[in-house]
């Protein structure tokens, strides 16, 4: 598929369409996973290969993860113990990416549209969930923060102490650790 299919694709689809955008949203992906795909039979069929495999799926990052996975029943232990190491590294590195992106908007005090029970929320409130999707605060600090149910009940100085809380928090600088 080329990109210009793609794009005419793209603008060709009514947003009611649910099967279209399935259909297409599957093309997509078998296109770009294609290419991990001929990587893991590469280094299931030539184990030799293998430092050269494991080097391109964790630079392939999330397009060789579901590949890897579902790879990993149908190859030896040590090839699939090699398959998950590739597998959790890129997750960590993802999960990583992920809280640095979220990280500048914990502190943004702009509305956001994100629905919620309550009403509008700002962006620091609406990162704070993801994060909080993300990241457990370790036992020591649990009680401090409330669960996503409580923290909408709070009014607006109460959701941005409890995010300047975080921020201050053991289990975030362990993320974050000051320079």
């Amino acid at each position: 598929m080329t990109e210009h299919e793609i794009y005419f694709r793209l603008h060709d689809l009514l947003p009611s369409d649910a099967a279209g955008l399935t259909r297409l949203a599957s093309d997509v992906a078998q296109e770009c996973r294609e290419p991990s795909r001929t990587v893991l039979e590469v280094w299931k069929d030539a184990p030799d290969r293998g430092i050269v495999c494991a080097f391109t799926c964790a630079h392939l990052e999330e397009l060789a993860f579901e590949e890897a996975l579902s790879n990993a029943d149908s190859v030896s232990p040590v090839l699939r113990a090699q398959f998950m190491e590739t597998v959790v590294n890129q997750q960590l590195t993802f999960r990583e990416l992920l809280l640095t992106v979220l990280e500048p908007l914990l502190k943004d005090q702009d509305l956001a549209e994100w629905p919620t029970p309550a009403g509008s929320t700002r962006t620091s409130e609406a990162a704070y969930f993801l994060v909080r999707r993300i990241v457990m605060p370790g036992p020591d600090e649990a009680s401090h923060f409330s669960t996503e149910e409580d923290f909408l009940r709070l009014d607006a100085r109460g959701r941005a102490a409890e995010i300047k809380r975080w921020l201050c928090s053991q289990t975030w600088k362990r993320i974050f650790p000051e320079p």
